[in-house]
């Protein structure tokens, strides 16, 4: 269903002849072709999104785009592609001074410096995810912060500092009654504890 609406999405955006964000419904069938395992469909779509963005002018969603492209290179495990697009995703959001996006990328660059074992890198990039979501006050964004964040502390045996993490997590989702966010925390929780 996400490729349905969001090839529909993309159609009306051009019949509208949108000016922004053209390259985001696209970039999303990209995201849900890889989710299929679909990679090289993916890899056409976010090289289009890529392109669109450039043509558009759209830093926001270049940013994006890099960032969702670097993704399917982390999931295939091409992890200097992954980088390389993680990087060129920050710099965008670095120079459009785009908390959002630099969030995502500090939660991509973790993601991607845990799978090589480098907890330090790892642990920096998803306090600065924190900070940034933490900054931005969107709760959901904020459980997931934390509960990546306690899932870092406790692969570097800070256990206190994970568990801190995880409680404050659940109390937020409980107060907003997040039931999607407290079954993924209780989740990491679970893996934390064993």
């Amino acid at each position: 269903s996400t490729i349905f609406y969001c090839k529909q999405a993309y159609e009306l955006g051009k019949s509208l002849k949108l000016k922004k964000n053209l390259s985001k419904p696209v970039s999303f069938i990209g995201l849900a072709s890889a989710y299929k395992g679909d990679y090289k469909t993916s890899f056409d779509y976010h090289q289009e999104a890529i392109r669109i963005a450039s043509e558009q002018k759209d830093s926001t969603q270049l940013g994006f785009c890099y960032n969702n492209f670097g993704r399917l290179f982390f999931e295939q495990g091409d992890l200097t592609r992954a980088y390389n697009n993680f990087i060129k995703a920050n710099e965008v959001f670095e120079k459009t001074n785009e908390d959002i996006g630099k969030a995502y990328v500090a939660r991509s660059l973790s993601n991607l410096f845990r799978s090589q074992g480098d907890y330090v890198k790892a642990l920096k990039m998803s306090r600065q995810a924190f900070r940034l979501r933490e900054k931005i006050g969107d709760p959901r964004q904020l459980i997931s912060a934390l509960t990546e964040l306690g899932l870092v502390y406790g692969e570097v045996e800070q256990k206190d500092s994970a568990n801190l993490c995880f409680k404050l997590a659940d109390s937020l989702a409980y107060s907003i009654h997040d039931v999607i966010s407290l079954a993924e925390l209780k989740i990491g929780w679970a893996e934390f504890m064993s």
